[in-house]
């Protein structure tokens, strides 16, 4: 879209977000774009909460908030402080720890020797009631895959979870709720917000059984609806709003709102501000620290080592599926805390026995195979005899020849992806391929020639 903007010479140009979905190599060239169309005269709006990219390319700062313009200044007259206060409506410290209240000693969440034979190498990990814990780590060692195992949303291979003192058996999220636990998943557009579904709706999906006994009943759910909209600030004009249409930030509400109703007794938060502008950051921190001092046991998963060494009480940090470290957040040091996240170089002892230097708690590559893809391969097998059956001069050869071009673009796609790109221009191409080859094939050439250029011609395109 920008690579439009920029070859059709346009006028006014409105980003919203652009880089939410972008790698750090891909913001810089959208930044290199934008640069490019002012320097050609295009007025650009850039909408962001990320701070350096608004005073990395802005020459003019304005800030919204509530629906009102708060102010409109020039790009040296704005700091950092000065623009965290327009956007929260008061000042705000976000560089100190936070003072937090003094969590009990009564342990209410434990994790003993967590496993999902895979990624988790046997994760112990404590939680008082009133305690926030932040579990830090790079992206990969395990923070996401432990949560959920914990609510059951993937399976536990070992080990043993305790709520409250009693030992639990989670196999489902139902039974996660049903003692207690609640979850909020990192991806909110995806795995948090029903789309489809309105306010209410997605406030009180989850405690239907809390709120209505035989029959739902639209007034009870109302009525949760608005005082949990008005216990966490969330703004929104009618209940009957589609969640689409609030912003990131009130949405992550919604979904916090949803758990809340179930008087949760452990609550894990993966992500809780991702994508979400820093008022309405700071708003979900008072509720985070709201809950804590009520005495409910909170994990607060973050990939922003500031957030968990300001928000939180300790720090838990994964490397590898493994629990490489802990630190007090109040006198923590970010370059500790990211030491003990990073890896580091091992050496590992060989042995005689093959058995031996396998790692103990991951499956071979064969045996995952085999796992997930045997009931597919089964069913393949059974669908072909029965289709021999019922049409005796059937032949897979058939098959395979009017398949064999959807296999190819198939393989095509699925190695752009394997290596981390992303190509949705497939069936164009064929089908440009396939008009230019044809011409030529048209030709008098003889095959020897005719199909070798026609298959440059596919790949001068990108085929």
């Amino acid at each position: 879209q920008v690579a439009a903007a920029v070859s059709e010479n346009a006028k006014v140009l409105i980003l919203d977000e652009p880089t939410s979905a972008l790698s750090a190599k891909e913001s810089q060239w959208l930044f290199e774009q934008i640069k490019t169309l002012r320097a050609q005269g295009c007025a650009i709006v850039y909408i962001s909460h990320r701070q350096n990219e608004i005073f990395e390319l802005a020459d003019v700062i304005s800030v919204l908030r509530d629906g009102e313009l708060i102010w409109t200044k020039d790009r040296s007259e704005v700091t950092s402080e000065s623009l965290v206060t327009a956007m929260v409506g008061r000042p705000v410290d976000i560089e100190s720890h936070r003072d937090l209240h003094k969590p009990s000693n009564t342990l209410m969440f434990r994790a003993h020797q967590v496993s999902d034979g895979n990624v988790l190498n046997g994760i112990d990990l404590d939680i008082n009631a009133g305690e926030i814990v932040g579990l830090y780590g790079l992206i990969g060692s395990g923070r996401t895959e432990f949560a959920e195992t914990v609510f059951g949303i993937r399976k536990q291979f070992s080990g043993a979870i305790y709520i409250d003192g009693d030992a639990v058996e989670i196999r489902k999220p139902r039974g996660a709720v049903r003692h207690g636990l609640a979850y909020l998943s990192e991806d909110r557009l995806n795995k948090g917000v029903f789309r489809w579904l309105d306010i209410r709706e997605n406030t009180v999906v989850a405690s239907l059984r809390q709120i209505s006994k035989v029959l739902t009943s639209r007034r009870d759910e109302l009525t949760a609806t608005t005082e949990m909209g008005n216990k966490l600030n969330t703004r929104y004009a009618s209940h009957r709003q589609p969640i689409e249409t609030l912003s990131g930030g009130n949405q992550q509400k919604v979904v916090a709102g949803r758990w809340l109703l179930t008087k949760p007794k452990v609550l894990i938060l993966d992500e809780p501000t991702r994508g979400v502008d820093v008022g309405a950051k700071e708003e979900i921190h008072d509720i985070i620290q709201s809950l804590a001092e009520s005495g409910c046991a909170i994990l607060l998963i973050s990939s922003e080592l500031n957030e968990v060494m300001r928000y939180c009480h300790r720090i838990i940090v994964f490397r590898d599926g493994d629990v490489a470290g802990e630190v007090d957040a109040n006198d923590a040091k970010s370059s500790d805390v990211a030491e003990l996240a990073f890896p580091k170089d091992s050496t590992v002892e060989l042995t005689d026995d093959p058995d031996a230097n396998r790692p103990s708690r991951r499956r071979s590559g064969w045996r995952a195979l085999l796992r997930t893809e045997s009931a597919l391969a089964a069913m393949i097998v059974i669908l072909l005899i029965l289709l021999k059956v019922q049409q005796p001069d059937y032949q897979i050869s058939v098959l395979l020849d009017a398949s064999a071009t959807w296999m190819i673009l198939g393989l095509a796609a699925a190695i752009v992806i394997i290596v981390g790109g992303i190509d949705i221009s497939i069936g164009s191409l064929a089908a440009l391929s396939a008009a230019c080859g044809g011409l030529v094939l048209q030709t008098d050439l003889p095959p020897s020639v005719s199909i070798p250029l026609a298959m440059i011609v596919a790949m001068s395109v990108g085929a």
